[in-house]
């Protein structure tokens, strides 16, 4: 739950944002990294604060955070997940932005309830990709990055 609530929503944005050149993308991707950064740190707050709770759900696991309603932290997150790669110049990104936003509302729709669980899972797989595209990638920032080690 840490990982999942409190660094992925942090580590998203800034990931793609280091991709990015200078330009408007890269600002607005900034601000969705400072939008990630809250909510992983709320999320760590309640975490610590008020713990969590995982029950079964059937088919997924039904994650609760303590204290107090988190439906508007839960868009918040979404954004500053999903909303970065849309904004990329990276056409790869912006390709799994896509797909990535059309998962959160069939999610969404399938069970609201299990939707931590689900997301979980797919973040796993969004994370992997991540990694295989930046070994491919041709970006100055990540040859430069690779070319340091």
């Amino acid at each position: 739950m840490l990982t999942a609530f409190s660094v992925f929503p942090v580590l998203v944005p800034w990931a793609v944002w280091s991709l990015e050149p200078q330009g408007w993308r890269r600002t607005a991707i900034a601000l969705l990294g400072v939008l990630g950064t809250i909510v992983g740190g709320v999320f760590l707050a309640r975490l610590l604060l008020y713990g969590g709770h995982a029950t079964s759900g059937g088919e997924y696991i039904h994650y609760t955070v303590g204290g107090g309603s988190v439906i508007g932290l839960t868009f918040a997150y979404v954004a500053a997940t999903c909303l970065p790669m849309l904004l990329s110049g990276e056409r790869a990104l912006v390709a799994y932005g896509c797909a990535n936003a059309l998962a959160v509302a069939l999610l969404s729709y399938l069970t609201a309830a299990g939707f931590a669980s689900i997301w979980c899972f797919w973040a796993a797989i969004t994370s992997f990709l991540i990694a295989m595209y930046l070994r491919r990638s041709v970006s100055p920032v990540v040859s430069d990055a690779v070319a340091a080690r």
